[in-house]
């Protein structure tokens, strides 16, 4: 097996030709559940439609000034719950819709994973948290909605030679290109579980040559974003190991944060990898928030004020919490006498406190 670690493209480089999102109406998600963002948005407003996100002209003329805005500005103000600013502070939707219209338009243009990354870190969080608040329909409410119903449209990216995995949940794709007339589906109890297993079917008889990349999250390689952002504990990890039909690949690459395998595939072929989803604590400033896989863990029940302290043992609880969901208990050390277990629930379910002292 070879495998190219280094990325072998600046981020902020144009592709030659841009790449194009597979629709929305093509992708059928499967399994429900509150981090079935789709159904999310639908809940809360049943006659919302998907907006694609397009390269056109007038996007592909600004590239510049976009990639330029994202680095400066953008990405400076990015936080755990995929908002801008203080991920404890109220409204994070706004800012998450922001960081949505700016990541996806560079996506289609650069291939990168970091805007993938962006892009799930605010629709599994501040984005689900929102679409899901409840009360009546407020203007926040309803942004955050379209804004899922929108990001809907990302799962997947087409080239000439083939189709981008950029976000992992279960579904599946009808993906047609001039040159590709196939289904992907994808089986993954992701975001709580990070098996993943990607079959490609309806390929039609013989051998069709198709380069197929996947996205390795930068939190399933121990990394930050943006980087030095916080400090994942445990430091960074080594790449997931893929399977094509039960064995690695003689040949694969790492290119902007997508494995990518080129090979020939027949119907039925599978992929399959592990993305380590586990509770781990990050830190900041003397702070630390908890994150499992792309979700982050947000104190619930906080009216008294009592939180854990940072790097707490965490383990899950007995029991899921309303929405069905894992829920985490940060246990106090023996020398913590007296001290309680405290409960950590999705932010998505539970828009409480994330970092804590």
């Amino acid at each position: 097996m070879m495998l190219c670690l280094g990325c072998c493209v600046s981020a902020q480089q144009r592709l030659p030709h841009p790449l194009e999102f597979v629709a929305a109406d093509s992708i059928v998600v499967w399994g429900g559940g509150s981090s079935d963002f789709r159904g999310a948005a639908l809940a809360a407003d049943a006659t919302l439609r998907s907006y694609a996100f397009l390269a056109d002209s007038a996007v592909v003329a600004r590239f510049a000034a976009d990639a330029r805005r994202w680095t400066e500005e953008t990405l400076p103000r990015l936080n755990l719950v995929g908002g801008l600013g203080d991920a404890d502070a109220p409204g994070q939707a706004e800012g998450a819709t922001q960081v949505v219209a700016a990541a996806a338009p560079l996506l289609l243009q650069t291939g990168d994973s970091q805007y993938a990354d962006a892009i799930e870190r605010a629709v599994f969080n501040a984005l689900c948290a929102a679409a899901a608040a409840p009360g009546s329909m407020s203007f926040e409410k309803h942004v955050a909605a379209q804004t899922l119903m929108d990001a809907a449209g990302t799962f997947y990216a087409t080239d000439s030679a083939g189709v981008y995995v950029n976000l992992y949940l279960n579904n599946s794709a009808h993906i047609v290109t001039p040159r590709f007339d196939f289904v992907l589906d994808q089986m993954t109890a992701m975001p709580f579980d990070g098996l993943v297993k990607l079959r490609l079917t309806d390929l039609g008889p013989g051998r069709h040559r198709l380069k197929l990349r996947f996205r390795m999250p930068a939190w399933a390689l121990g990394r930050a974003l943006p980087a030095g952002a916080y400090a994942p504990d445990g430091g960074e990890l080594p790449l997931p190991t893929v399977y094509v039909n039960g064995r690695e690949p003689l040949q694969q690459e790492f290119e902007k944060g997508y494995v990518v395998i080129d090979r020939e595939w027949v119907t039925g072929d599978e992929v399959y990898f592990v993305l380590p989803v586990r509770p781990v604590w990050v830190r900041r400033a003397g702070r630390g928030a908890v994150l499992s896989g792309p979700l982050v863990y947000a104190l619930s029940g906080q009216g008294d004020g009592r939180q854990p302290v940072a790097g707490t043992a965490l383990r899950p609880a007995s029991e899921v919490n309303a929405q069905g969901n894992l829920v985490l208990e940060a246990v106090p050390s023996a020398a913590s006498a007296g001290a309680d277990t405290l409960r950590l629930e999705p932010y998505m379910d539970c828009a409480g406190r994330v970092w804590m002292e």
